[in-house]
């Protein structure tokens, strides 16, 4: 699977549009599960996965901490009964130079 290129220092909503859109494609009825998205020290929690849909917005001061190289998301369902599933290296990101960071002449 080909990396994600991210940007150290960027900022993921693009003006406010979606970064990075994950869609679930299952017949299974999603009411009532729950998901969380991690990469690196970023965390972001879906309280109702009924659409089948996740947006991910990552600010620029999280992306800013990342390290230059490779970083894997994860991603983790819990179900209505509070059984989990973690799904893991599926979404592989790399993180190169900051947006802003010039190349010497």
């Amino acid at each position: 699977m080909e990396r994600i290129k991210l940007f150290k220092g960027d900022d993921t909503d693009f003006n406010e549009s979606e970064f990075l859109i994950i869609r679930l494609e299952t017949n299974a009825a999603l009411n009532g599960f729950k998901a969380t998205f991690r990469l690196g020290s970023f965390v972001q929690e879906f309280a109702d996965i009924a659409s089948k849909t996740l947006k991910i917005n990552i600010p620029h001061a999280i992306t800013k901490q990342f390290p230059v190289g490779y970083l894997n998301g994860t991603l983790r369902f819990e179900d209505t009964s509070g059984r989990y599933q973690t799904i893991s290296n599926t979404i592989p990101f790399e993180i190169t130079k900051e947006v802003f960071t010039r190349e010497p002449r």
